[in-house]
């Protein structure tokens, strides 16, 4: 239902009690978050959708290995998942702008678990190809690119904004806790059980995701749009590239998204052809970085609040660079964990301190379609997985992850002006 019709009835939004949250201290600050009613519901759904999808991420990448044995293809993969993202971002923007937001995730979520399954069943007939994954995958960006503004935009909905880097490092906290347990599973099932039977865990558990959002109360919306779905697409294009901290933000994220995350789709060839460690290698090696952000995740959790969120920003993209820099230089298997480790937690922060800036800056009409914007830089990952994969095939994967590591680390340094202004940024400023 349009939201632009009668305001959504769901719970408001709590006011923060300065006493409590003066008070807490460690693990105090995080169940604070979980106070504001209705978050709890939504980050358990958090917990089992990144579940869900890491191991998606892990089923195509070596499914992908095994139909072409090729960095070229597993990149080229990548980068229809973010041309997708790219083309579509703007427009899903504007529907969190407009719709029930519990809802687009509901079948953006349900959408996801039947792709999973006409894979999995297409692997197991042995009627899967090349042609068929790519256009799985193709939908399988759609949709996950109409959920990423209206998952982004719900947090902001359900908590006050002093506890944003809170909730954000509790969101990414989930993607922590499960991304471990499920990388490396994921790994060991495709060894011992097959490709197939990852895809059916991947459909469990995405809808164990959806049955949790149900229980999820609908906030009402600030500022309900009625305008023409046009317009307002223009409207939040003219206000995310206008000069200052928000386009800033938003080419960061772009960058960092095209040149430093875009190193994962090549895991898949390290594994496999660098450290010769196979399908349960090339788990360990998802799992690494997820510990790395599930212990910075912990320690950001735990804060009662960033002040300085441009410096955090800036170099944690940074650090993040670095490490990348050092595990494409790597040929031990331990230390290309330790990297790798190092450079989740770098990665993480930076994630958290990017997307709370944007949250806390762009007022609320606004907000859903900044985050639009935001999804089609997150698009940035997928296709520069395919210029990773290009360039992999042309020289190799380590050169390809460091050339992307020093790129980050090049803008990072460029943007020190940057995180200064970020530091004194008001929300509504732009």
């Amino acid at each position: 239902m349009e939201s632009s019709s009668t305001p959504s009835q769901g719970l408001p939004k709590p006011s923060s009690s300065p006493h409590a949250a003066a008070n807490a201290t460690g693990i105090g600050r995080v169940l604070l978050v979980f106070q504001s009613p209705g978050y709890g519901w939504l980050w358990g759904n958090f917990l089992f959708f990144w579940g869900g999808m890491s191991l998606s991420g892990i089923a195509n990448g070596w499914l992908m290995m095994e139909l072409t044995d090729s960095a070229f293809w597993v990149g080229l993969m990548a980068g229809v998942s973010g041309a997708v993202t790219v083309v579509f971002g703007l427009f899903t923007g504007a529907l969190a702008d407009r719709f029930d937001r519990r809802k687009l995730l509901m079948a953006g979520q349900a959408a996801n678990a039947l792709i999973a399954l006409v894979i999995g069943l297409l692997d197991r007939f042995e009627a899967i190809d090349v042609s068929l994954l790519l256009l799985c995958v193709a939908f399988q960006a759609l949709s996950g690119v109409v959920q990423t503004p209206a998952r982004n935009t719900l947090v902001a909905d359900l908590v006050p904004r002093e506890r944003l880097v809170n909730a954000n490092a509790a969101n990414f906290l989930a993607l922590g806790i499960i991304r471990i347990p499920f990388a490396i599973a994921g790994g060991l099932i495709i060894q011992f059980l097959g490709i197939s039977a990852c895809y059916f865990l991947i459909v469990g558990t995405l809808l164990l995701a959806v049955a949790l959002l149900f229980r999820l109360p609908t906030p009402s919306r600030a500022v309900p749009m009625s305008a023409p779905l046009l317009r307002t697409i223009a409207e939040g294009l003219r206000y995310s590239l206008r000069r200052g901290p928000i386009r800033s933000l938003l080419l960061l994220s772009t960058t960092t998204e095209g040149f430093g995350y875009s190193h994962a789709h090549m895991l898949p060839i390290m594994a496999k052809k660098v450290l010769n460690v196979g399908s349960s290698g090339y788990g360990e090696l998802v799992a690494a970085t997820a510990a790395g952000q599930l212990v910075v995740n912990l320690f950001l959790a735990s804060r009662r609040d960033i002040q300085s969120k441009g410096w955090m920003t800036i170099g944690a993209t940074l650090g993040y660079g670095l490490f990348l820099l050092l595990f494409a230089v790597s040929t031990s298997f331990p230390l290309s964990l330790a990297f790798l480790f190092v450079a989740g937690g770098f990665g993480i922060a930076y994630d958290v301190g990017l997307v709370t800036l944007l949250q806390s800056t762009v007022p609320d009409q606004y907000r859903g379609r900044v985050m639009g914007v935001y999804t089609q830089t997150l698009g940035a990952n997928t296709l520069g997985g395919f210029q990773a994969g290009a360039v992999a095939s042309a020289v190799s994967a380590p050169f390809a992850i460091g050339l992307g590591g020093s790129l980050v680390m090049a803008n990072a340094l460029r943007l020190t002006r940057l995180a200064r202004q970020l530091n004194g940024t008001q929300p509504g400023g732009a």
